[in-house]
């Protein structure tokens, strides 16, 4: 919308240029042909162009002006399409539809945007306690089986306690058990009974 003002505002004082060159130094016309040098000048630093304030180059000058502008409208006309692209493309994505406003111009579905963000976000926090409440359990589960390891562990090692005292004492039962063989032998060898 700037761009297309400025371009009528200086079509307006090329004309009034073009009109007044030829009473330039007229009283009533220097006012507005210095306005018009003004903005000349302004808009010429403003789009990279020289202007030397001669009444001569005001064409060329505002010419050179122009084209820039074509540029600048140009790039932003690719840019507006490229945005309307994205915004198309991340619309479908999300499942979501353009309204027609009462002017009848495409606006976004302000407010189903907002419920759909909503909505995402309350799935989001369903989502993230279903995940906090898994890792809990998991946590829990993993300090049980941490408990169990212990009791394994533990009862290994009393096993291979209790398996010590058995073999100890099947040791000492063997040798008392062949003693009393021996016992008995030298018994009946003697005939103490």
């Amino acid at each position: 919308m700037a761009v297309t003002s400025t371009f009528l505002v200086l079509l307006f004082f090329t004309a009034t240029i073009s009109s007044g060159l030829a009473v330039t130094r007229c009283k009533p016309h220097v006012d507005i042909l210095q306005a018009v040098q003004s903005l000349l000048a302004t808009s010429a630093s403003k789009y990279g162009t020289q202007y030397s304030s001669e009444y001569s180059e005001a064409h060329s000058t505002l010419l050179r002006i122009l084209e820039r502008q074509q540029t600048e409208l140009d790039r932003l006309t690719t840019a507006a399409r490229s945005m309307e692209t994205l915004t198309n493309d991340k619309l479908q994505q999300y499942g979501l539809s353009r309204k027609l406003t009462f002017d009848g111009r495409a606006a976004n579905d302000i407010d189903t945007l907002r419920d759909t963000f909503h909505r995402l976000d309350e799935e989001n926090d369903d989502v993230l306690r279903v995940l906090e409440q898994h890792r809990q359990e998991y946590v829990e589960r993993q300090q049980k089986l941490d408990d169990l390891v212990k009791q394994l562990e533990h009862l290994h090692h009393g096993n291979i306690a209790l398996e010590k005292n058995i073999k100890e004492r099947n040791e000492t039962l063997t040798k008392t058990l062949a003693t009393n063989v021996k016992l008995e032998r030298i018994v009946k060898e003697r005939g103490l009974q």
